[in-house]
């Protein structure tokens, strides 16, 4: 037999209903933001070229975000610099597609990871394609 009263079996059935609710709503939100990932980077594939070579969305917690393949003067230049806030954030927002560089800055103020993740992105993405080229 349980401990648990009638009252907490039951207060326990719609806690662990509330939850499985949540969930749903969890996976259908991220569903959804992935679908809205995928047409903009097929919107962006016209002007900006190959998905994941060129440029790439990332699906974050306030949104997508795009961003193009930065050059080697650019990440060159943060080498040196990535420990200062301001400077990482600058590339951050030099690199964006969209949201534009000012709606980047307001998410950033608010969200610390998030110039660490397009930079983390970006040097991955010149990275395979410095590779890339060095294999022809």
């Amino acid at each position: 037999m349980s401990d648990l009263t009638k009252e907490e079996l039951a207060e326990l059935a719609a806690l662990e209903e509330e939850e499985k609710e949540r969930a749903r709503a969890e996976a259908s939100a991220a569903k959804r933001q992935h679908l809205e990932a995928l047409r903009l980077q097929k919107k962006l594939a016209a002007k900006h070229g190959v998905p994941g070579r060129d440029f790439l969305v990332i699906e974050t917690v306030v949104g997508n975000i795009a961003f193009r393949r930065p050059i080697d003067v650019e990440i060159d230049s943060l080498a040196e610099k990535t420990d200062d806030r301001e400077e990482v954030e600058k590339f951050a927002c030099a690199v964006a597609i969209t949201p534009t560089a000012d709606e980047l800055r307001a998410l950033m103020a608010s969200h610390h990871g998030l110039a660490g993740a397009i930079v983390t992105h970006s040097t991955k993405m010149l990275r395979v394609v410095r590779e890339e080229d060095a294999k022809k």
